[in-house]
């Protein structure tokens, strides 16, 4: 928790994510969302599965992509345009047609845009966590970070029901969608955005280690396979700056 805390790059991104699932709690884990596409929509049950299905279609395509848009783009940048286009997805919620004959179509192209995203973002954000932690600490890292992302799921669930039978359906969803815009500005504002690559990244924090393992000890051999810090030398030289299993 420690480390996640005070780590320039952990925090923020622990931070985005769970506001962003914060968001997703008030929205998918509560069922708002059904509810406000059936009855204030108008759209007909049988069609809801087919509007979730381009969520799946998107996820299926933007998988296929991570790996030659974060090339193309660069790591902060694609991982920040990832987010605000799953910000603009949810906000587009509110904003949807009311009992149109196009509705179907524009929540299903919503669904469609946020799955697309949501693999690219994902997948790069988990390479740079499993970059940039140390591997005696990886597992505290990923306990702590399922705790932090996950567990707020369900407040987010439970939220949404006061909201909603307060302000309306279409509360949480705007809720949601400021949270999204939050998880957007909080990275954007990070060190995040100056990451090209998570080789580069794997670099400069192999060089910051070696450096401070020179202020304090003797020249290491350089044939030995960790590093001060407890890393492995041999996985820096490893990491591949996209397509990063996890």
């Amino acid at each position: 928790m420690a480390l996640a805390a005070r780590d320039p790059l952990l925090r923020p991104i622990l931070l985005s994510v769970a506001l962003g699932n914060l968001g997703d709690g008030l929205v998918f884990g509560s069922g708002a969302f059904i509810l406000y596409a059936t009855r204030d929509l108008g759209v007909a049950p049988a069609a809801v599965g087919g509007i979730f299905a381009g969520l799946g279609i998107g996820g299926v395509v933007g998988a296929a992509l991570v790996g030659p848009i974060t090339q193309r783009a660069g790591f902060g940048r694609t991982v920040i345009a990832t987010l605000l286009v799953w910000a603009t997805g949810v906000l587009s919620l509110a904003a949807v047609p009311l009992q149109s004959g196009s509705t179907v179509a524009v929540l299903t192209g919503i669904f469609g845009g946020v799955g697309l995203v949501n693999p690219i973002f994902n997948t790069n954000l988990l390479s740079l966590v499993q970059t940039v932690t140390p591997r005696s600490l990886l597992g505290r890292i990923t306990g702590t970070s399922r705790f932090i992302t996950w567990g707020v799921l369900p407040i987010g669930a439970a939220l949404a029901g006061q909201i909603a039978q307060g302000l309306g359906l279409r509360a949480p969803i705007l809720v949601a969608a400021a949270l999204s815009i939050g998880a957007f500005v909080l990275l954007a504002t990070s060190r995040i955005r100056g990451i090209v690559s998570i080789a580069a990244a794997a670099e400069l924090l192999a060089n910051e280690s070696g450096s401070l393992a020179g202020q304090s000890n003797p020249p290491a051999d350089p044939h030995t396979p960790d590093s001060a810090d407890g890393r492995s030398r041999s996985a820096w030289g490893a990491v591949c700056p996209r397509d990063t299993a996890r």
